[in-house]
């Protein structure tokens, strides 16, 4: 072999060995590639509230966890957050919702946004209610979350929607509580067992 040779072969070696040890860095073989944004802070946020607000929630979802993934120290991560949130929530993927609005509350606990989202996420459990004769719980954890809610913000701006909802949600779960008693009733039981 010439010293030619020999120095292209070490340089190779090197080559592939730093392509490998990068390779096993990584968790996900687009993990790198996910580090390293295409665009600009700017584009994912504008892109983002755009496709939001025409109702593309999938997409505007794709577009706030480019921006998390891309600018993870950026101020606007809380606000990618809950706009994933809304997304599924307005998307009526109400399950999805509940966790997204759990994540970033206790992500961001002195957020300003933290009202609207504990709103958010006993709507979710509401909207998860499917009518009388099914499972109640989603109701019952709507009311406990209203009420969570009215306690820490007894004169907040979004009070007055909680208070509808809460009674609303009430409502809802003495139907669904007469329901059952007049099913029992009918089988001539007295009470489930």
């Amino acid at each position: 072999m010439t010293n030619d040779q020999i120095q292209k072969s070490t340089l190779l070696t090197v080559g592939l060995a730093l392509c490998v040890l990068a390779g096993c860095s990584s968790n996900s073989p687009t993990e790198s590639i996910l580090e390293t944004p295409s665009f600009p802070e700017a584009y994912y946020l504008e892109t983002g509230m755009d496709t939001y607000q025409r109702g593309l929630f999938t997409r505007s979802r794709d577009y706030w966890q480019q921006l998390i993934n891309g600018y993870p120290s950026s101020a606007y991560v809380p606000l990618a957050e809950l706009k994933i949130a809304d997304s599924f929530f307005f998307s009526e993927q109400y399950a999805e919702a509940i966790e997204a609005y759990k994540n970033f509350l206790a992500a961001n606990p002195a957020n300003e946004g933290r009202d609207y989202a504990e709103l958010q996420l006993a709507n979710s459990h509401y909207y998860l209610y499917k009518g009388p004769g099914l499972d109640p719980a989603p109701l019952k954890s709507a009311i406990k979350l209203y009420d969570e809610f009215l306690g820490s913000h007894p004169d907040g701006v979004y009070t007055p929607v909680a208070i509808k909802k809460r009674s609303t949600a009430r409502t809802l779960l003495a139907k669904h509580e007469k329901s059952v008693a007049a099913f029992y009733k009918k089988q001539g039981m007295k009470s489930a067992r």
